[in-house]
């Protein structure tokens, strides 16, 4: 009985209007956001491994340990 009416009401709030819209923006808005946050993710990939070659390169040409001066580079955020 409690399944019937819990059946009824899932069914019924299915094909309201609001539930249509809901779901449409969904599908429309979750890949936009995922295309976003990819190439953004590139982009600060890039940048780190920028950061981190020049960083090893200014290590490299270091001769005395007076002179060194290291640079802390920090992987982007996931």
């Amino acid at each position: 009985m409690v399944f019937h009416i819990a059946r009824k009401e899932f069914l019924n709030n299915l094909f309201t209007a609001r539930f249509v819209i809901g779901f449409l923006l969904c599908l429309v808005l979750i890949p936009f956001s995922i295309l976003i946050n990819v190439s953004d993710f590139r982009d600060q990939s890039s940048l780190f491994r920028q950061d981190r070659d020049i960083a090893d390169k200014a290590t490299k040409e270091v001769r005395v340990y007076s002179a060194l001066r290291p640079t802390i580079v920090f992987p982007q955020n996931r």
